[in-house]
Order: C-alpha cells, then structure tokens, then sequence
C-alpha cells in the first residue's frame, strides 16, 4: 500500500500533537496534586508512603506550609497530625477535570488576546 506523504506528514503531526497535550496534561495534573487544598483527598508522601501507615490516606483538615505540618481526618474520623509532611492530592475525577478546564482556559487565552 503506497501512502501519500501529506497524509503521513498529517498523522504524524497528529501523533505529536497528542502526545504534547497528553504530557501538558500530566504535568498539569502533577503540579496540581503537588498542592493540595483543604477539604481533599490527600496522601501523606514522606513517611506514611514508606511505612504504609494507613493514617497517611484522609480529608486534609489543616496545613502549614511555613512547618510542613498537616492534619489529616481519616475514614475512622480521627484527626491524625503530621510534622515534616508532604502532602499529594488524590487524582479524583473533579481533579482532573478542574485541570483539564484550566488549561483549556489558558489555551484560549492565548488564542484570543484582548
């Protein structure tokens, strides 16, 4: 099967069009994880992750960025308080959809300046 070459150059440019916007996009989400906002889903990533403590996984309650510290209401409603914590936000589907509505956001900004 012979394949005209703008038709190549065409799925090419395609291919690399969505593979830059699927790695925009997870760079997006990863920053976005990286901050946390209260009320979220978060983990515990600098102790909790290595000695599999289940206190680590919760609703993130309080944060001092200043200390890193963080309080964290687990699924048994204990508050349980971190020292030196790094805290990453669950992807949940709201997540991911408030990234992917930010950067369409910025997207068309970009292509629409005032």
């Amino acid at each position: 099967m012979k394949v005209d070459n703008a038709l190549a150059m065409s799925i090419a440019v395609a291919a690399c069009r969505l593979t830059l916007n699927n790695t925009q996009f997870l760079n997006a989400v990863f920053q976005r994880i990286r901050k946390p906002r209260l009320g979220e889903l978060v983990l515990e990533t600098s102790q909790a992750v290595r000695t599999m403590d289940p206190d680590g996984f919760g609703t993130l309650v309080s944060f001092r960025a200043d200390d890193d510290t963080g309080t964290v209401r687990v699924s048994d409603g204990r508050r349980v308080f971190w020292e030196n914590a790094t805290f990453f936000a669950v992807p949940t589907q709201e997540l991911l959809d408030e990234v992917r509505a930010t950067m369409m956001e910025a997207r068309h900004a970009d292509n629409c300046p005032d």
